[in-house]
Formats: structure tokens, sequence, C-alpha cells
């Protein structure tokens, strides 16, 4: 019973610091990032189709592969919320992230791989903000990701990337 409660303030104190960084983040669009996140989601797209989806996961994962930059990575999910690849993060590899959460400015709760997926289903690409643990500064901030559609080897997959906004806290 303990563990329970702990657990339940835990998620309501992740929840109310992620609700302070966000509403303390205004919306800052950089068109040099949103240009850098579509060109490595576009190099991402031409890997896949030239060397197939086990060969493009490798390379995705791969520090030295050339898909990670920084806070520049690639993901790449089934429409299932499969996880094949979040940047060099192995550890989410094969889990289905369809129910993950986190808030957006609002502090509305948000499940961002299914808003993603959904994306790339309905419309073939587009943006979408939510919280999300820089991997360089290890800090949660405002996150602004790209999805496109993929269909390759007659499967359909969401791939995407994405920068952060603003100073995390």
């Amino acid at each position: 019973m303990k563990r329970i409660i702990m657990s339940i303030l835990i998620s309501i104190s992740m929840v109310i610091l992620l609700d302070n960084v966000i509403a303390q983040t205004k919306s800052k669009i950089d068109p040099e990032k949103e240009k850098k996140v579509i060109n490595l989601v576009n190099s991402g797209i031409t890997f896949i189709q030239k060397n197939g989806i086990d060969k493009a996961v490798k390379a995705f994962q791969d520090t030295k592969g050339g898909f990670i930059d920084g806070e520049f990575y690639i993901f790449l999910y089934d429409l299932e919320g499969n996880a094949l690849v979040v940047g060099s993060n192995t550890s989410l590899i094969g889990k289905n992230l369809m129910n993950i959460s986190s808030t957006d400015r609002n502090g509305n709760k948000v499940y961002q791989v299914k808003e993603l997926i959904n994306i790339a289903k309905t419309k073939g690409e587009g943006w979408f903000e939510w919280a999300w643990q820089n991997p360089e500064t290890k800090k949660f901030g405002p996150k602004r990701g790209y999805a496109k559609r993929i269909d390759v080897e007659g499967k359909s997959y969401m791939i995407g990337s994405g920068y952060y906004v603003g100073d995390e806290d």
C-alpha cells in the first residue's frame, strides 16, 4: 500500500513539475531547427528505402551513424505504437508506448506517441508538442516533434524527430 501511495505522489509531483516547466516557457518555433528536423526525417526515410528497416534501426540507434546529433534524433514506431527506435535509448525498443503520456503547454495530459501516429496516419505528416527529457541536459521541457508516415516492406510506420523549445528547467 505504501508503494502505491508513493507512486501516486511521485506521479503527481512529476505532473506538477512538468506543468510548471511548460507554463513558464513560451512557444518558440525555430525555423532553423524545424528545417533540421524535417531534413533528418527525410534522410531517415531515404535510408530506410535504400537499406530496409533492420539496417535503419541499427543506424538510427548508433551515435556515430549520422542520425543522432545532440537533441536531434530519429524515433520510429509501427502504427500500433511499438517502438523500433527512440534515439540511442535502447531500453524503449520493443515496448508499446501508445499510452505513454506527459503534458502539453496548458497542463493537459497528452499521449504523444498516439498523437504522432494519428498525425502520420491521417495527415501523412505534421507537428505536435509535448514534454520530454532532453538527452543532453537530462531536463524535462517542451518538445516540438515532427512525424511522417512511411510505407515500406508491406508495413506502415511513423518516423519522426523533434527539438526542445526554450530552456528546460
